[in-house]
């Protein structure tokens, strides 16, 4: 059991998470993120990892309707100090998986 998929974590314990994982773990874009959504709201890479690395989930995670994996929104700000969100799925200790971006 991965508990990080089967269960939600408090938003203090998954803005750490995610912050940790984002700095030292493995981060991955949805085809979906990266080909559609990034270019669209013209955020970088670059941008995406700075609201990973220093954002803040503020709000309990929602669970996905297809896979049941909770995702969480990771709330900061652009290199340009524009505000966006990332939606995120942790999907092990050390790895995570960047579903879309909102704002840009």
């Amino acid at each position: 059991m991965d508990y990080c998929r089967d269960r939600s974590l408090g938003v203090a314990e998954a803005t750490e998470m995610i912050r940790g994982i984002a700095k030292f773990g493995t981060v991955v874009q949805s085809d979906h993120c990266e080909y559609e959504r990034m270019p669209e709201r013209n955020l970088p890479a670059q941008d995406v990892q700075i609201i990973l690395e220093e954002g803040e989930v503020c709000e309990p995670p929602e669970p996905d309707a297809k896979t049941g994996d909770y995702k969480y929104k990771m709330v900061g700000e652009t290199i340009d100090g524009d505000r966006a969100t990332a939606v995120v799925v942790i999907t092990s200790h050390r790895s995570i998986c960047v579903v879309t971006v909102i704002g840009g």
